[in-house]
């Protein structure tokens, strides 16, 4: 193995305790709250163990399936639509500035 590579390798100890929390946070609360969503609790006292009766709730809801509706509405109009527009716009103003200044100066505005 080269000197690089072991040098590399060493580095990776660094980020290891980093890695490790985040992983332990996120990974924590996560599973955390699976196993929340499988009690009855109010946040004070001991959790009751109701097991897919909340899933069974939910898929019922007719309000969460709005909401849930809203949700990707909301993707659409502040993630999707506005790349495609801004694409398009790119795309024009390029293709305007080529035919007039030529690739080289379109290519650097």
């Amino acid at each position: 193995m080269s000197t690089q590579v072991q040098q590399t390798k060493q580095y990776y100890w660094y980020a290891l305790p980093g890695v490790a929390a985040f992983g332990t946070l996120v990974g924590g609360s996560f599973l955390y709250n699976i196993y929340l969503s499988f009690n009855s609790w109010q946040g004070i006292g001991k959790p009751e163990w109701i097991g897919l009766e909340n899933y069974q709730n939910l898929i019922h809801d007719r309000v969460f399936w709005v909401s849930f509706l809203h949700a990707f509405e909301f993707i659409f109009a502040m993630s999707i639509a506005p790349s495609a527009i801004g694409l398009l716009i790119g795309a024009l103003i390029y293709d305007l500035i080529a035919r007039h200044f030529g690739n080289a100066i379109s290519t650097f505005l």
